[in-house]
């Protein structure tokens, strides 16, 4: 694995990207000892949903993860002892059964033993969608397609392409690299829609050109399948396979990320560069782009990127200058038109002392309702704030420096009106 795709990994986990691993444990990394002394307890929670919250318990070296539901007035409706909580299933094991709960959505079943080697699950974040990668021999791999706590089906078996796993996106439509037969000559993409039916298996080549399937590289209802051809003599090649169209291909920029595929079509936003791009992948043909002309955006605290509605959510921190000698991150986002790729709105957070409380965060969209979750505090968004600028909310980019780009030269978006409210 090049070491530009460990980059992409690490980007794609602090942008809350990676909805969850199978199999391991949840409890937290060694926390800092803050104390003199030796440490007899300590205690850890954040929000991992809306009204969820994980909490981790250490006393001398007992450790006790407690998963609770609360309803809108504050009170507990549902609590469990885990072993690994995620945004979108929380996984208990007693009496030696593994019992999966969703974490937005009300069900739970038990899990059943299948396959030879170790398993790994995973679900989208709105609980929808569960997914339970297992072995049924060795070499091979299956997939159960669980919805709403109940099981609609099962992809494969198929020969397990290089340790390759299942990748889900977003509307809870999966993708998997196999091998087409056992003499493992011509790889195959696989594309799963969200009632678990497969809807595609093209071949892509005899592997030599190291493909893989890009996070979110699903689009909508399996409809069709991305693959990043990863070699380095390919120069970021990505080619779009669909179940009656020829593969189209385009050689994008370094590193780009996929932010998400607009409903039922075959079209799809990326972060590439400094920038944005909407890419038709029926043709290949770029619909618009949106570059960044300021060096502000705190790359190391990470990006969340989510398609909602009409809008491309986007979430980070930026150095913003608040006086002549303040200068610090901050917490912003924006809200992209995704037909043409214009600054609709920002929403710009008053300076945070200390700069980490800016890190982080993810949009959550469960049962139609918009969120914004960090470890400490969610809040419910509303698209009408965006649109009529209300709630802090403020027309255009922050100043002015986002160049748009329908087809031809750079044009200024709208700028914005006045400073940012409190």
């Amino acid at each position: 694995m090049r070491p530009i795709h460990f980059v992409r990994a690490v980007v794609l986990v602090a942008a809350g990207v990676l909805s969850a691993v199978g199999d391991v444990d949840s409890r937290p990394p060694r926390l800092r000892h803050d104390l003199p002394g030796d440490s007899r307890g300590k205690l850890w929670g954040s929000w991992i949903a809306p009204y969820v919250k994980d909490t981790h318990c250490r006393v001398g070296d007992e450790w006790r993860n407690e998963v609770q539901w609360f309803d809108e007035d504050g009170s507990i409706v549902r609590e469990v002892s885990s072993s690994s909580a995620q945004p979108g299933f929380v996984s208990a094991t007693a009496d030696g059964q593994r019992r999966i709960y969703g974490t937005c959505q009300n069900w739970e079943f038990v899990l059943p033993k299948k396959g030879v080697r170790a398993s790994f699950m995973t679900a989208t974040s709105d609980s929808r969608t569960f997914l339970h990668q297992f072995h049924p021999e060795d070499r091979k791999i299956a997939v159960d397609m669980y919805v709403r706590g109940q099981l609609v089906g099962t992809i494969g078996p198929f020969m397990q392409y290089k340790g390759v796993g299942v990748k889900l996106s977003p509307d809870g439509s999966a993708g998997l690299l196999v091998w087409k037969t056992k003499d493992k000559k011509v790889v195959q993409a696989v594309s799963a829609g969200r009632d678990g039916k497969v809807r595609l298996r093209a071949d892509c080549g005899d592997g030599s050109g190291m493909p893989s399937i890009p996070w979110h590289g699903v689009a909508p209802n399996g409809r069709g399948v991305l693959i990043e051809f990863t070699a380095r003599r390919e120069g970021n090649r990505f080619s779009y396979y669909t179940p009656s169209r020829p593969p189209v291909s385009l050689a994008l920029a370094s590193n780009p990320l996929i932010a998400g595929w607009l409903p039922n079509s075959d079209t799809c936003v990326w972060r590439v560069g400094p920038g944005y791009q909407s890419i038709d992948w029926r043709t290949g043909a770029i619909r618009w782009s949106v570059v960044e002309m300021s060096q502000r955006r705190v790359t190391q605290h990470g990006e969340n990127m989510a398609i909602v509605g009409k809008y491309l959510l986007l979430a980070r921190s930026e150095h913003i200058r608040w006086g002549p000698d303040l200068t610090g991150p901050a917490r912003i986002l924006y809200a992209v038109d995704v037909d043409d790729g214009r600054v609709v709105a920002h929403w710009l957070a008053w300076p945070s002392s200390p700069s980490l409380t800016v890190r982080g965060g993810r949009f959550a969209l469960v049962s139609d309702r918009l969120y914004f979750v960090t470890a400490d505090e969610f809040s419910e968004l509303r698209l009408e704030d965006i649109e009529s600028w209300k709630n802090g909310w403020r027309r255009g980019s922050l100043d002015g420096t986002w160049r748009h780009r329908p087809s031809g030269d750079y044009l200024p978006d709208r700028p914005a009106t006045g400073p940012p409210a409190p």
